[in-house]
């Protein structure tokens, strides 16, 4: 059985929990969603299908860190990530981390890229999927 965890929020990320939780020998160990945001629905899904759901104030706390750590999982999927993580969970997972970012980067990085792109009348949007890294 491969574990794995997500940080992540919004619909975005709650249709990406869903995805994962249709694969076979795979297990969501924990999901990682904003803090005090409790009607987010990546939380909901979380607390609705009875997965472990975590909820720090900064990724890059001690507490959240070694909970994450607790966890040992196999891969990391970051699903419209906010808060910064630090690179001590993101090269936890055994089979390292993946990001999905709303927008075909580097156009639009940042918190608030799908806004942009509908502010900006981008004809044109995507998704960008990576291994993130320290750059």
């Amino acid at each position: 059985m491969n574990k794995i965890a997500i940080i992540g929020q919004s619909a975005f990320g709650e249709s990406v929990a869903k995805e994962i939780s249709k694969i076979r020998n795979v297990e969501i160990s924990g999901i990682f969603t904003p803090y005090k945001l409790n009607d987010d629905p990546l939380f909901k899904y979380g607390a609705e299908n009875k997965k472990n759901v975590f909820q720090f104030e900064k990724l890059r706390s001690s507490e959240a860190i070694n909970e994450f750590n607790n966890l040992k999982v196999d891969l990391l999927v970051m699903a419209y990530v906010t808060d910064i993580v630090p690179m001590s969970i993101i090269k936890s997972p055994k089979k390292g981390t993946i990001q999905y970012h709303p927008s075909l980067l580097p156009k639009h990085r940042g918190p608030s890229s799908i806004n942009w792109a509908i502010i900006n009348g981008d004809k044109k949007t995507g998704i960008s999927i990576f291994w993130p890294d320290e750059g």
